[in-house]
């Protein structure tokens, strides 16, 4: 039977929201497609007629949610430096972000599989961090900065969630937090929200 190519789209669309979930909560390998089918209501057959292998819809998640990344990471026109790195903080190093990885970005809760995974998945995932690196590096007027604190981001959320302790993890949280501003933001810029005129963003 085939299907109109409007709902085959949407089947597409929901299959690939269950498989981002399920793998940044079980993991990729821990994850079989006839759960990814159940989970949208349809038998593990049916994944065939939207992707030729699980490789194939892992590697298009992580083109997917890391472009959402990019979005949530990203400054806004009209921000200035330390109102973007105060909303980046705020948002991603967060105790709602290391309780519900399924819910949040997939570079921390997917890095691990994705080391393991195929050549096709590893470059969609290195395209996609480097293409935010690149939006980084003006910003933070250095690549190593925006490399440094790219990955601090993400170490930190990893290592809280492996901790148990609410206490301990807002701990390492505003540790990292306190950190990342003392880098990122300069003293000399620390009591202004904007840049003054002629300096760089």
């Amino acid at each position: 039977m085939r299907y109109p190519a409007k709902q085959k789209q949407e089947t597409r669309a929901r299959l690939l929201a269950a498989a981002s979930m399920q793998f940044k909560k079980k993991g990729y390998v821990a994850t079989t497609i006839d759960e990814l089918m159940q989970a949208i209501g349809l038998t593990g057959g049916a994944f065939y007629a939207h992707f030729d292998s699980k490789d194939a819809i892992f590697a298009e998640l992580i083109e997917k949610d890391l472009a959402w990344s990019r979005q949530l990471l990203g400054a806004q026109t009209a921000e200035s430096r330390e109102q973007w790195v105060t909303r980046v903080l705020d948002t991603y190093l967060s105790v709602a972000h290391v309780r519900n990885p399924e819910l949040g970005c997939a570079i921390p809760a997917l890095a691990e599989d994705v080391a393991r995974a195929t050549p096709k998945v590893r470059r969609a995932f290195e395209t996609s961090l480097l293409t935010l690196h690149q939006q980084w590096t003006p910003r933070f007027g250095s690549s190593d900065l925006a490399w440094s604190v790219l990955c601090q981001l993400v170490g930190a959320i990893v290592v809280t969630r492996a901790m148990d302790s609410k206490d301990v993890i807002e701990s390492v949280i505003q540790a990292n937090k306190d950190q990342i501003r003392r880098v990122a933001l300069p003293r000399s810029r620390a009591g202004k929200s904007r840049p003054e005129r002629g300096e760089a963003p």
